[in-house]
């Protein structure tokens, strides 16, 4: 089994790529880590830029790299209650290629802010619309007060365990879904 640790960020210094890599490497499983700052320079998405030019390479080679790994770790900042936009144009590129693209994969969301409030506006709207996509939502973990939180790489440990308890969650799900493959 490995996972896809995206972070639906563009920042160099994002505190969300941080905590989903951390998370990864907490789940004990292989993993390939992707941040967003590759998607920059993707066109925004229209219906008459799809008829006209296709698909971005960049888009096609991301579906298949989702394709590729068995379930999906997001981490996502929160952009006035919702996600970045450098997050959702990819995301309106993806599912033009296939709505469902997430496949029924195991999905956890995350997200990580400076605030008391972890980012858990934009987790609710994207819990709602992963389905959509075709996920498996498993859970969802928000870290508010990072700076706080996360001291020299190591989350503290009342969080750390309530970060488990999602990775643990996400992983039987893995598992599952691995087992109903394979039958």
């Amino acid at each position: 089994m490995k996972i896809l640790a995206l972070a639906g960020s563009n920042s160099p210094q994002s505190i969300n790529k941080d905590l989903v890599a951390y998370a990864a490497q907490l789940s004990g499983l292989p993993f390939t880590l992707l941040d967003l700052t590759a998607y920059d320079e993707v066109p925004l998405y229209s219906t008459l830029r799809q008829q006209r030019d296709g698909f971005p390479p960049e888009i096609e080679a991301l579906y298949a790299l989702i394709q590729a790994h068995d379930g999906l770790l997001i981490a996502s900042p929160e952009h006035n209650g919702s996600m970045p936009a450098v997050f959702k144009n990819v995301i309106d590129w993806l599912s033009r290629i296939q709505m469902k693209f997430l496949g029924q994969k195991p999905v956890l969301l995350l997200s990580a802010a400076p605030g008391p409030n972890g980012g858990r506006t934009n987790l609710q709207t994207l819990a709602s619309l992963v389905p959509w996509w075709g996920a498996n939502l498993v859970g969802s973990y928000s870290l508010g007060r990072y700076a706080e939180m996360m001291q020299k790489g190591v989350l503290a440990e009342t969080e750390q365990a309530q970060l488990q308890t999602q990775l643990n969650a996400f992983v039987k799900a893995l598992e599952q879904a691995a087992l109903s493959l394979a039958a």
